[in-house]
């Protein structure tokens, strides 16, 4: 059996999610809570839940709360990284074509293709 994580389960991590995306945090703060976003995009964000689990996390990393579609893009800082890895990471993700991920995406100019994701990581 694997271990429980609190990061995982119920509605504890869209409000984590939302926090890290909406809050007012230090740098620090963001630092201390990527561990558990990272940990909840790899193993449990899922495309009906994008806008919850997904959204807010990119919108605060990429700076598109706006709505409008970007191009994607060409460099990466640290943290926008490990947020798109962990993404990618998540093969479950990416199995249903979903209208609500695909949004999400778009709005920071990338696709609901996990491939597309793995090229712009260098993959």
């Amino acid at each position: 059996m694997e271990p429980y994580s609190p990061w995982l389960h119920g509605h504890f991590r869209f409000q984590l999610m939302y926090a890290f995306g909406h809050g007012k945090l230090t740098d620090a703060d963001l630092e201390g809570a990527m561990p558990g976003v990272l940990e909840v995009l790899r193993e449990n964000a899922c495309a009906t839940t994008s806008n919850y689990d997904i959204e807010p996390v990119l919108h605060r990393l990429f700076g598109a709360s706006d709505g409008l579609r970007r191009e994607p893009p060409t460099t990466l800082d640290d943290r926008q990284r490990r947020v798109l890895q962990a993404l990618h990471d998540n093969e479950s993700l990416w199995e249903a074509r979903s209208g609500n991920l695909s949004m999400v995406m778009e709005s920071i100019g990338l696709a609901n293709d996990r491939n597309l994701v793995g090229r712009v990581l260098g993959h």
